[in-house]
């Protein structure tokens, strides 16, 4: 799930190209491993669409627009019951300690199992965007980074996505 990665917002957030980069290589690798992705957009009359580097590597760009901080809307939740095999879910996005922080907890209290890229999450103060991780791993969330999700769901060198995935993080 890409929280929030949006034209208006992203100039304001710290290290703003490193999320941006990490969002768009996880959702190069979700269509790689067939692995649906949830987009969402925080008010978008105002703060703008999703970035282009990350539209630009989806396949089937259709943001779910929100006004709740957090993404576990209506619409998500259809999303997520029409995908009901799937209990775990891999964040990204902005702000740490806001949208994606919300969402984390409301998907955890829900029974998921929620997994946040830190190199792929950021505030715009990079405190708040640390309080934000602590209070999401407190609460049960699984602490990742781009590379080692990758690995992860590659299991093996040998695995045919290999090749790709390697070009991805290079």
């Amino acid at each position: 799930m890409v929280v929030d990665v949006q034209e208006r917002l992203i100039p304001a957030i710290h290290e703003a190209a490193q999320v941006v980069h990490s969002c768009a290589v996880l959702a190069q690798a979700a269509q790689i491993f067939n692995i649906p992705i949830i987009v969402t957009e925080q008010y978008p009359e105002k703060l703008g669409a999703t970035v282009p580097e990350i539209t630009n590597v989806l396949n089937d760009y259709q943001p779910i627009s929100k006004k709740q901080f957090s993404a576990y809307t209506p619409k998500v939740i259809d999303v997520l019951k029409s995908t009901s095999e799937r209990r775990s879910i891999l964040l990204c996005g902005v702000e740490a300690h806001v949208c994606v922080q919300q969402t984390a907890l409301d998907l955890l209290t829900n029974g998921f199992d929620v997994f946040v890229a830190r190199d792929a999450i950021n505030s715009r103060i990079s405190t708040d965007a640390e309080f934000g991780w602590q209070r999401m791993i407190s609460a049960g969330a699984i602490p990742v980074s781009v590379e080692s999700s990758l690995f992860e769901l590659l299991q093996s060198a040998a695995a045919s996505e290999f090749k790709v995935i390697h070009q991805l993080i290079k």
